[in-house]
């Protein structure tokens, strides 16, 4: 476990809310803020402290539920993988309902299982998210979708006159530099501008769409879009 010097919460985390540790040394339980973002647990004094004051891997976690506590009746303790052999260490956690509880450790044994994304190709738009540290005029997209569609933008001109994903139009082979390169989340934006093709930004974008590992509109709100609008599918 390791603490951090900077933080932001940008993107959206999977679950974010109030719990309660036990400190085992003062043996009373303290309030804390905890974020689950980008297969981390984050653990702050309060929801508008600016920095966590621990965080994470949950990957290969151990994650149990503590029915029987004396003292507290939604209880929960994590193990982090990367001390749980030393066997002496681990997060003791209260929620403040069953429902609270259920939500968590439904996120947590998820996050627990799921290796560390080290690409924004192929993994979710939260994780593009997460790695965002501005907001600008297009909200909170993973910058590759921002500045890529900037990009096709200002080049609209160019770019209808001619299909503007046929892959005909643009070398894959450079697509595929483009997306090495952007892959960390960093800003491809001085790339773009020199890039001789346009049309490989078109293609860059198209690579990151088929690549998503859910819909665009993802799985977890796609009953909501429906209900929004009415429509079966």
């Amino acid at each position: 476990m390791t603490s951090s010097s900077t933080w932001t919460i940008v993107g959206v985390p999977l679950i974010a809310s109030s719990l309660e540790r036990k400190n085992e040394r003062e043996k009373v339980w303290d309030k804390g803020y905890y974020v689950v973002k980008n297969s981390n647990l984050y653990c702050f004094e309060t929801k508008n402290s600016k920095t966590p004051h621990l965080e994470f891997p949950l990957y290969g976690s151990i994650l149990r539920e503590e029915p029987d506590n004396e003292e507290k009746k939604y209880v929960f303790y994590i193990v982090p993988s990367e001390i749980k052999d030393r066997g002496n260490s681990r997060l003791l956690l209260n929620a403040k309902s069953k429902i609270h509880l259920d939500r968590w450790l439904k996120v947590l044994k998820k996050e627990s299982k799921r290796k560390p994304y080290t690409s924004v190709f192929g993994s979710p738009l939260s994780y593009g998210q997460s790695l965002r540290t501005d907001e600008g005029s297009y909200g909170l997209l993973p910058l590759i979708l921002k500045e890529t569609i900037a990009f096709l933008v200002s080049h609209e001109e160019i770019l209808q006159k001619e299909a503007l994903f046929d892959e005909e139009n643009f070398n894959m082979d450079r697509v595929n530099e483009l997306a090495e390169l952007g892959s960390s989340g960093k800003s491809l934006e001085s790339t773009f501008n020199s890039e001789k093709n346009p049309f490989c930004v078109s293609g860059l974008l198209l690579k990151y769409l088929k690549d998503l590992p859910e819909p665009i509109l993802t799985y977890d709100l796609s009953f909501r879009f429906q209900k929004s609008t009415d429509v079966s599918i």
